[in-house]
């Protein structure tokens, strides 16, 4: 948490950059529609992110704690998705030094100072997919697992290229292991058909 508050200390009210202004105009901006008009750099393949905004905008939350409260707590959720994970696969050790590594990663705060809003709440929902589908036995892991994969999809691009092609690779390591593949298939390729009509 203190790594995500030191920029404001330091430079202000708006110390982080590069797309910022986007995501501030586009807050902004007046209603017409819900979700409301696509604008360069938050089009049709955003639609989850002006989704998110919207409702939060219809709530009357502030524009800067939509931009900037979101966006903290979206890299808090992170660090604490990433230990759970890594916990599940590799025990309490590796996942307490992840969740250390995390924050003071300089590439991964040079990521949190240009402001790239949707890509950290498409991370919130990828890393949600990746925890849910690492559980076993109960039905609700899957749904909730598709859920997280279709939040993704629908919030930024790049992050859902990455889902599914891991989840690709997962399903072609795992092609005959059991029969529960094939619904996986199934799921992927109407994943895939969203991403492209979207895209």
């Amino acid at each position: 948490l203190i790594t995500r508050l030191l920029p404001f200390f330091l430079y202000g009210r708006h110390p982080l950059g590069y797309d910022t202004g986007i995501y501030y105009f586009y807050i902004t901006s007046p209603f017409v529609s819900f979700p409301n008009l696509p604008i360069r750099g938050l089009g049709l393949e955003s639609i989850g992110s002006r989704i998110i905004i919207d409702f939060l905008r219809i709530l009357h939350v502030p524009p800067d704690v939509i931009l900037y409260g979101v966006y903290i707590a979206s890299s808090i959720i992170i660090g604490f998705l990433i230990y759970l994970i890594v916990k599940k696969q590799f025990g309490k050790n590796a996942a307490f030094l992840s969740l250390f590594f995390y924050p003071v990663s300089m590439t991964q705060f040079a990521f949190y100072h240009a402001m790239l809003w949707k890509n950290m709440v498409g991370l919130v929902f990828f890393l949600g997919f990746i925890y849910f589908f690492q559980q076993e036995g109960a039905r609700r892991n899957n749904i909730y697992a598709l859920l997280f994969a279709l939040l993704t999809i629908l919030t930024h691009r790049t992050t859902a290229i990455m889902l599914l092609l891991s989840l690709l690779i997962y399903l072609i390591v795992n092609f005959r292991k059991n029969k529960a593949v094939l619904n996986l298939w199934a799921q992927f390729i109407a994943l895939s058909g969203i991403f492209v009509i979207l895209n």
